[in-house]
């Protein structure tokens, strides 16, 4: 009927890179699919062909459970864990229940949106709502008041705080000064930070963004081909970073020259891809090659760094899946036996095992993905750590090693961790209006300040009682990664970053303003009902080159000492995670190593040169041991993070949780959402699979324009069922209602 019963990639000699099978039943349905290793999927239906169930290859079931009018109500993981919804007369979701039955609930307005939230883990947060339908104001259960202000257009022109006007924001738009081409879009902002400018040019593209903190000014500034690909980057130091394209427009060459007048060097060159895929050979400037292997299912096989003059080895890794062919199990150091790394997982793919340098770990989860039990074996010696849960909530309580109380916390109403007591200190944490952290104390001792620009980007970071101290100020290129550090004092660039994006991109077409958070499990779109997810999802995808969905970035090169006339450039190294594990300089001598437990917490680094890029999205704060990870704080330490999740339920019931537990396999990059590496391959739902009964019901209100998009990238990924159709939002007077996107 039409069905794909198989797909295979190849490249120009006729090698196969990539295949993958399908069978369908006589009404078109999907009942298997069968990945390069004789890995299979299937799939069960009901009498109405809604898909009940999925088995993995490890013969797990996953299972959906529907009404009797065809409505997804609960769904059962692999380890009989339940989540349940409950649905008004509209289909509109008022209460989801996690497999602990601690239930959020939902009060709804006569046109089926948001106006409460009552949850577990955030408490009450209340919405005000505007003729249409715009969130105009939003109390959390801190009592923090946040205002929303739109244009006749429905954008977003302000959010203010009524407790701290310092805190407030403006956002300006269609500003057409010095033949900037902003009809339309957002042009200016001006936050607690300072202000920001964007330029654009006829087709949309930032040319420059333009940022004012604390009377420094930091410009970067973009040009492009004719197919809108970034070709090269300039620096607020004057540095001019050029990727250089091939005809696919994938990026195949990097140079950087530290001004416009000096000698331009290679950072990178014969970069090859796979074919529709990723990064496979490249050459970095001191004559270091990468080279990698990958499997039928487009998973990685090896890593290989070389030195090809002296025919000698600086990485070599192995990856191996040995639970049929579903997760990662191995790490294989080939050049030193005592790096091997094994993992294994539970049914619902969590990590539960994984034995490495440091030992073996065993971990345990409640039903909600909680860490329970994490127990360590090192040589002859076992320690085991229980962490308590409030009985009302998912926050953690303590922590008991070994019968003992080691470790204990406190939350505020809005369910952001205040206290964490450990070591014989306690950790006090106090927060902005807008939920961000903004102070981290150790006992009396202040150790971190922190300040936020209007699309949530950690702009100031100030260390004290620490050393080094002092005040940093962080500018980003357009996706959100850290190009460059300055002294907070003087403006002076210190450090600079160079970043090669991901080729493994999905490019679905014109996407909407408030699709950028949109690629994850459950049906996502933007928050609509949540102010603070709204505008973060609004905005962060304005600015963005038209290069598709950039998941991820790997880092490219490190510059240090860009301030004292004398820069080193570092060359960065990566892991299958693109997580930094390696710098060399110019000689090709390694400067940096680093081992890391499986959720990210440094086991061991070693070397002259410093770098505080961590697991995608994530940069390393030594004053707290915490990591910066976008739109929230991260602790590695327990695998949490330090705040609830702005999309609510969109990664499943837990809304701490790093990366549904599964740190080797998938990576949340701006700390709202889980992307599976690589992305769509290691299991055919891909990204579009529901990890909870609809996604969070916030979530699910948004538009109809969100929703077409993400139904349209979903089945650009070969979704492996086809999403029922939400109903139509009731019309409020003078709305068109989008019809939704049909593949």
């Amino acid at each position: 009927m039409g069905g794909v019963t198989a797909i295979s990639r190849k490249k120009g000699d006729g090698t196969v890179t990539f295949s993958r099978s399908q069978t369908f039943d006589e009404l078109g349905r999907l009942l298997t699919a069968i990945g390069a290793s004789s890995q299979t999927w299937t799939y069960g239906y009901d009498k109405t062909s809604n898909a009940t169930s999925v088995t993995d290859p490890r013969s797990n079931l996953y299972a959906y459970g529907f009404d009797a009018l065809n409505r997804l109500i609960n769904e059962t993981d692999q380890e009989n864990s339940q989540v349940s919804v409950t649905r008004n007369g509209i289909d509109a979701i008022t209460a989801y229940q996690d497999p602990r039955s601690l239930t959020t609930s939902y009060v709804r307005n006569g046109f089926g949106e948001v106006i409460q939230e009552v949850s577990p883990d955030r408490g009450t947060t209340v919405y005000q709502r505007d003729a249409r339908g715009l969130v105009t104001q939003k109390t959390d259960a801190r009592g923090v008041v946040t205002n929303f202000s739109y244009d006749n257009a429905g954008r977003l022109t302000a959010k203010s705080f009524p407790a701290s006007t310092a805190e407030n924001v403006t956002y300006g738009w269609d500003s057409t000064t010095g033949g900037n081409k902003g009809a339309g879009r957002l042009t200016g902002m001006s936050d607690a930070t300072g202000t920001t400018a964007w330029a654009y040019d006829a087709r949309g593209n930032v040319r420059s963004e333009t940022r004012g903190i604390a009377g420094n000014s930091y410009v970067v500034s973009y040009t492009y081909d004719a197919a809108d690909h970034v070709i090269s980057i300039t620096y607020p130091s004057g540095r001019i970073v050029t990727y250089v394209r091939d005809t696919l427009g994938r990026v195949s060459g990097v140079t950087t020259k530290q001004s416009a007048t000096s000698a331009a060097a290679t950072l990178a060159s014969n970069i090859v891809y796979q074919p529709y895929g990723a990064l496979q050979w490249l050459t970095y400037g001191n004559g270091l090659s990468l080279w990698k292997t990958f499997t039928g299912d487009d998973e990685l096989n090896q890593l290989l760094l070389q030195n090809t003059t002296t025919n000698t080895n600086l990485i070599q890794r192995f990856h191996t899946r040995t639970d049929n062919g579903l997760n990662l199990t191995n790490i294989w150091d080939n050049l030193d036996a005592t790096k091997n790394q094994s993992f294994w997982y539970t049914a619902s793919r969590r990590l539960q095992n994984a034995s490495g340098p440091w030992g073996s770990l065993t971990y345990s989860y409640d039903g909600v993905g909680n860490r329970t039990y994490e127990t360590s074996t090192v040589g002859s010696t076992t320690s085991t750590k229980v962490t308590g849960y409030a009985s009302s909530s998912n926050q953690m309580a303590q922590v008991t090693t070994d019968g003992t109380v080691t470790r204990s916390y406190g939350y505020d109403a809005a369910g952001n961790l205040t206290t964490d007591t450990h070591d014989g200190a306690t950790w006090t944490y106090a927060y902005n209006n807008a939920g961000r952290l903004a102070t981290a104390t150790a006992g009396t001792s202040l150790k971190g300040s922190y300040s936020y620009d209007g699309l949530e980007r950690l702009a100031i970071r100030v260390v004290s009682n620490t050393t080094p101290s002092g005040t940093t100020h962080l500018v980003y290129d357009t996706a959100g990664h850290v190009i460059a550090e300055a002294n907070g004092l003087s403006g002076t660039t210190t450090r600079e970053y160079v970043w090669l994006p991901n080729e493994e991109t999905i490019d679905p077409g014109p996407m909407s303003a408030r699709a950028s958070a949109g690629l994850s499990t459950g049906k996502l779109g933007s928050a609509e009902a949540d102010g603070d997810a709204t505008s973060a999802a609004q905005l962060i995808s304005l600015n963005q080159p038209k290069q598709g969905i950039n998941l991820n970035a790997m880092p490219l090169a490190a510059v240090s000492g860009v301030d004292t006339g004398t820069p080193a450039t570092y060359f960065v190294h990566s892991d299958h995670l693109d997580r930094p594990i390696k710098m060399t300089d110019a000689s090709a001598n390694s400067v940096w190593d680093a081992i890391y437990l499986p959720f990210g917490a440094v086991y061991s680094i070693a070397g002259t040169a410093s770098l505080d890029a961590r697991l995608p999205g994530q940069w390393f704060q030594l004053e707290t041991g915490l990591a910066y990870n976008w739109h929230r704080h991260y602790d590695a330490t327990t695998g949490r993070y330090l705040t609830p999740d702005p999309l609510g339920f969109v990664d499943g019931p837990s809304v701490y949780a790093y990366a549904n537990n599964s740190p080797m396999m998938k990576t949340d990059p701006r700390g709202l959402f889980a992307v599976a590496i690589p992305p769509s391959t290691s299991d055919p739902r891909g990204n579009c699979t529901l990890d909870n009964p609809s996604g969070d019901p916030i979530i699910q209100n948004a538009d109809w324009r969100n929703w077409r998009d993400w139904l349209r990238v979903c089945y650009m990924l070969i979704c492996w069922k086809r999403f029922p159709e939400p109903p139509p939002k009731p019309k409020r007077e003078g709305q068109r209602i989008e019809q939704p996107y049909e593949p």
